[in-house]
């Protein structure tokens, strides 16, 4: 297991964000262990050992002023190229009981072969998408 590696998710580039020096800023849904969604901030132009882009893990002033303006958090708490993140569908930073570890294959993950269950744990993301997207994104209308 390699751990500084690439994981699944899926990347959305918050377009009324502009950022300094062509970076952008990403709404990401991504899977390691568990599933987690948050922001962070991209650069396109960046070379990297697994290719062109990179993520941008340390912040300059200009990319940390244009996180504070964009999103309502304090860019210097950000950790690794995560301005903010949640787990899902907890809507925490600290994994409970509701939250699948499909690497451990818990309870909630195990949950998740029922349709039912699997429907609900669904939804549960999206509402919990949608509600800390709207408290946390600060881009007017």
């Amino acid at each position: 297991y390699k751990w500084y590696s690439t994981y699944p998710g899926i990347n959305y580039i918050v377009n009324d964000a502009p950022m300094p020096d062509g970076k952008q800023l990403w709404f990401r849904v991504e899977v390691e262990h568990r599933l987690f969604a948050g922001f962070c901030v991209f650069d396109p132009n960046a070379e990297s050992e697994e290719g062109h882009g990179d993520q941008v893990d340390e912040y300059d002033g200009e990319t940390e002023k244009a996180v504070e303006h964009y999103l309502k958090i304090r860019a210097a708490d950000h950790k690794n190229w995560w301005a903010t993140w949640w787990y899902l569908p907890a809507g925490e930073q600290k994994p409970n009981d509701s939250v699948p570890n499909f690497k451990m294959m818990n309870d909630a993950a195990i949950a998740l072969a029922d349709k039912e269950c699997r429907s609900e744990f669904v939804s549960l993301c999206v509402r919990n998408i949608e509600e800390m997207v709207e408290r946390v994104l600060a881009i007017p209308e």
